[in-house]
């Protein structure tokens, strides 16, 4: 034990305080007795200040008349009595504290003593305790040990059906069966390892199952995709034992084993629904890569044949799966499959037909399709499409052959001859019978050689729409048409070819044609348009085999009749220009001698030139239509009057004779005998002679100075020359005054002055009449 120092601490300390208190109370008291006294009167603001703070500084000094001195004493003396006080407070007390402090170190020195003891006490036990401890846990752990003994060997009990059941699963494996190895999973799952459900092996071998299972699901989708390959390669050979309804050997084309299979898998998989998904995508990207195989524009009907086959194999298997297995293979994706390809099929075909040229390929193309078209059919597709786009074909295959037809008219129309045809015997005239419907009974009772209206020309056109029908016809067989739709069709078609051809007639006519070759034409038009009666009958002979009444085809007869109406007008507008520029050519080799003393007494060679032309040309419109033939007749005889006046009243000349007017009368005169033969067969007698009354009145009002009359019944209904302008009128008298008085020399008789005023009267009322026009 160490010597305890505590009491002379103690001593020292104390010794040392008082000796400290002693010298501060000396000090505190001299320092107290030379401080000064504080005034009076500046005792109530220090105390003031005590008791307020500092917030009464500024008063205090006004109190003390800003003595800030007095003020610091006053202060100094207030803190020192405190500090004396706090002094003599902490001297009272210091010797209570030294003692306690005492009491204190000597609890110190009995707690450590104790202390030491308790922990040697402690250690003892600590280690008496652990030996007790580790005899506890040997014995629990043996019989925990045997415990867990008996109960793995229980459990080994039960577990041992599971693990044998688990080797035979391996070996399912190992054979490939993977269908009864999911039966054993099964088995395993339901029957066996729901009562060891508590172990860790159970989890185990659940993993190992699910693994199987990922794998048996792989295996059956690879299989599968064999299966998909498979069928793919044999779709085009399926395809053709199809069409060719070859069953026996369809029968054989493809083991479906591998497909039950798979599903029969995925039925034990419990994903039957993701198998038919995955199914019906695959088959579907299947059917738009057939789809997109025929991308190339090709002319052989061999690799449309091949590609057809392709995809009638895959609806064939479609077919064939749905039947065995209709929840594989529902009728909603078989006809949603069909809906697509026949959409593409018509899709290629309809941008690819376009490039067959030939009518033979056309047909052969078309026989593909409705192969094609029957096959799916037999199998149960909607083939409506296909039969439409078929009938479109027919559309195209009719533009085809108009083409073809087209180029055939125009190389007979140029190498026409535009002679009628004419035949030297029966035999001959037998033969352009049978070829074109000639119905005119007058022509049998001619002697031989006899003629026929029409050129080679007509018989070849209505040989070649004959033909042309036949062709279009081939094409319509078998698409399910009606035989009024087909006959519908066969009149459409003839009627846009005739109009074709019509429109090729036109631009012949215009093309340099002479007159003899416009009449020809036009004659030639009108025997073809009297044709069309006659394809009627034979558009319903070659569709339904017997000949129908012609009126029940009036439909065609209208619209085919019209086709070359427009043709015929524009021939005969040519034919009326071609006889115009003849008859000008005539009236520009008039040489008028307008200062002709007297005539001749007869018509001027020109005028019989032309007369005996138009007689001519007129003679030969014998073939022409009649209404044709009297129309241009008129208008010919109308344009040489209104020729003829316009020369009588034109500027060119200023005067003119008495005997020029009387030899222009000769030539009307000429004009009218024309006239009055009626040279076309059924012209009124007095047609073609009103042409010239207008000429005719002017020149006798003229010639005999008739003007009394012409003023006096110019307000009446009824006039003597009510055909006649005053305006013409003006000119002739005029250009005869011009002559009368150029033959006077300006010298004039008393007659003669009598006769200028008359003139001049008459031109004044003239002038007045037409101002009031």
């Amino acid at each position: 034990m160490a010597p305890d120092n505590s009491s002379h601490l103690d001593t020292t300390s104390s010794s040392t305080t008082t000796k400290e208190t002693t010298g501060n109370s000396d000090t505190t008291s001299t320092s107290d007795e030379t401080l000064p006294e504080i005034s009076p009167e500046i005792t109530p603001e220090i105390f003031g200040l005590e008791a307020t703070g500092t917030g009464i500084i500024g008063l205090a000094l006004r109190a003390m008349n800003g003595d800030v001195g007095k003020f610091s004493r006053g202060i100094e003396h207030r803190i020192y009595k405190y500090d004396k006080q706090f002094e003599k407070m902490c001297s009272r007390h210091y010797q209570g504290c030294i003692d306690s402090m005492k009491h204190l170190k000597q609890l110190k020195r009995k707690y450590t003593v104790i202390k030491g003891i308790a922990t040697e006490i402690d250690e003892d036990i600590q280690m008496e305790s652990k030996k007790i401890a580790d005899k506890t846990t040997e014995i629990i752990q043996c019989r925990k040990q045997m415990r867990n003994a008996m109960v793995a060997i229980d459990h080994i009990s039960a577990c041992l059906p599971v693990l044998e059941n688990y080797a035979k699963l391996h070996e399912l494996m190992a054979q490939s069966k993977y269908y009864e190895a999911l039966q054993m999973i099964d088995e395993l799952e339901h029957a066996h390892l729901k009562f060891i459900e508590q172990y860790k092996l159970v989890k185990d071998l659940a993993k190992n199952m699910d693994s199987m299972r990922k794998e048996i699901e792989k295996k059956a989708y690879s299989e599968f995709n064999y299966f998909l390959e498979a069928i793919k390669t044999a779709a085009c050979r399926i395809g053709r034992q199809a069409r060719d309804n070859d069953e026996q050997q369809l029968a054989h084309g493809i083991d479906f084993a591998p497909i039950h299979h798979c599903s029969q898998i995925f039925n034990a998989l419990r994903k039957k629904e993701e198998f038919e998904e995955y199914y019906r995508g695959q088959r579907e990207q299947q059917c738009q890569m057939v789809c997109k195989s025929m991308t190339k524009v090709t002319t052989q009907v061999n690799e449309y044949t091949g590609w057809l086959n392709q995809m009638i194999g895959f609806f064939v298997i479609e077919d064939h799966i749905h039947q065995t297995m209709p929840s594989l293979v529902t009728a909603q994706h078989r006809e949603h499959l069909w809906t697509k390809a026949s959409a593409a099929v018509c899709d290629v075909l309809n941008s690819h037909f376009g490039v067959f040229s030939d009518v033979e390929m056309m047909i052969s193309m078309k026989k593909v399709v409705l192969l094609f078209a029957l096959t799916m059919e037999r199998y149960g597709y909607d083939i409506t499409r296909l039969y439409l786009l078929l009938k479109q074909f027919t559309d195209q295959c009719a533009e085809l052959l108009m083409s073809a037809y087209e180029v055939q008219f125009v190389r007979d129309l140029e190498s026409d001859n535009y002679t009628p045809i004419s035949v030297g015997n029966e035999e001959e005239f037998r033969a352009i019978v049978r070829q074109f419907p000639f119905y005119e009974r007058s022509i049998e009772k001619e002697e031989y050689p006899r003629k026929f209206p029409f050129s080679r020309f007509v018989i070849a056109v209505y040989t070649q729409v004959k033909n042309y029908l036949v062709n279009c016809l081939k094409f319509m067989e078998n698409l399910q048409m009606s035989h009024s739709d087909m006959e519908d069709a066969m009149r459409k078609f003839a009627n846009v070819l005739l109009v074709r051809w019509s429109e090729h007639l036109k631009q012949n006519i215009h093309s340099n044609r002479s007159l003899i070759q416009l009449v020809q034409i036009t004659v030639n038009m009108d025997y073809l348009e009297t044709s069309c009666e006659s394809l009627a009958p034979f558009i319903t002979t070659i569709v339904n085999g017997e000949e129908t009444p012609a009126h029940s085809m009036g439909q065609l007869v209208a619209l085919s009749a019209m086709a070359f109406r427009d043709a015929s007008t524009e021939a005969e507008q040519k034919i009326e220009e071609s006889l115009r520029k003849k008859v000008d050519l005539f009236l520009d080799n008039m040489a008028y001698d307008w200062e002709l003393s007297s005539s001749d007494g007869l018509a001027s060679d020109y005028i019989m030139d032309l007369m005996s032309f138009l007689n001519a040309t007129f003679l030969s419109f014998t073939n022409l239509p009649n209404a044709l033939a009297k129309h241009v007749c008129i208008q010919m005889c109308k344009y040489v009057a209104d020729s003829l006046l316009s020369i009588l009243i034109s500027p060119s000349f200023r005067l003119v004779s008495w005997g020029a007017l009387d030899q222009f009368s000769l030539d009307v005169m000429q004009c009218e005998m024309f006239t009055a033969q009626c040279p076309v067969p059924g012209l009124d007698n007095q047609t073609l002679p009103v042409t010239f009354a207008t000429l005719r009145q002017l020149l006798d009002l003229v010639v005999h100075d008739d003007w009394p009359t012409f003023c006096a019944e110019h307000r009446k209904e009824r006039k003597t020359y009510d055909r006649v302008k005053i305006n013409d009128v003006v000119v002739v008298l005029v250009k005869k005054m011009e002559w009368e008085k150029k033959a006077s020399g300006g010298v004039f008789s008393i007659r003669g002055n009598d006769r200028k005023k008359l003139h001049e009267s008459v031109l004044r009322q003239l002038r007045v009449l037409a101002a009031e026009k």
